[in-house]
């Protein structure tokens, strides 16, 4: 079995899959890795759908779930146990996982970004920030198959990033923009992987997001 978690449930606590697991283990004792897995997915909500309410805050988890029955079906059938469990602790009953995708295991992507090398920024009207991010996967899970910048807060994300990625290396994206009027903006980088690498497919990408805010006076 693999189980799905995710970190931005309405509608179902994220700690409810920690204490799945731990019923799994009073059955299972040490056999639990040989026959469960649990994925932890930041910015995922419960829905299963790929339109999202408000698509600058959280990404559809049908990649994710496909990707998991792809895993599953190999697992029982040839034997290929599926990537680890995420690393996870609670604290006051909040799920928190590790910044890092290494650390933080499961297979999906991980999005630091940042504006001015900030995760909050001033700036005039008119006058450029710059955005940069670092994309990461977690080894054997994928690769970034697309990503792009929605900078006004529609939820259309419009503008393609270009990926520059080194053999082994993150993907590294980075922007300049400018902002016309007074306000306060949340600019949101959205990134997918594939196991594949494949970038035509529709299936089993698992996306993420990440935000910084803009002030602009």
């Amino acid at each position: 079995m693999i189980l799905l978690e995710n970190l931005y449930d309405t509608e179902a606590y994220p700690w409810q899959g920690d204490w799945y697991r731990g019923q799994a283990h009073m059955y299972l004792g040490n056999e639990l890795n040989d026959n469960f897995r649990l994925w932890y997915s930041d910015h995922t909500n419960h829905n299963d759908h790929g339109a999202q309410r408000v698509p600058t805050q959280t990404v559809s988890y049908l990649g994710i779930l496909q990707q998991a029955l792809r895993d599953v079906s190999a697992w029982v059938e040839q034997g290929i146990a599926p990537p680890d469990t995420s690393r996870y602790t609670i604290v006051d009953g909040q799920v928190r996982v590790p910044a890092g995708a290494d650390e933080r295991g499961g297979i999906q992507p991980v999005i630091q970004l940042l504006a001015n090398g900030e995760k909050r920024a001033v700036a005039s009207v008119g006058e450029p920030v710059q955005f940069s991010a670092t994309i990461e996967v977690p080894k054997g899970t994928g690769k970034i198959v697309e990503a792009a910048w929605d900078f006004d807060g529609s939820g259309a994300f419009s503008s393609p990033a270009k990926l520059e990625q080194a053999v082994g290396d993150p993907v590294v994206v980075s922007a300049s923009h400018s902002f016309g009027a007074t306000g306060t903006y949340f600019v949101t980088l959205r990134a997918a992987s594939q196991r594949e690498d494949d970038a035509e497919t529709p299936y089993a990408r698992v996306s993420n997001l990440d935000r910084v805010r803009i002030i602009v006076n």
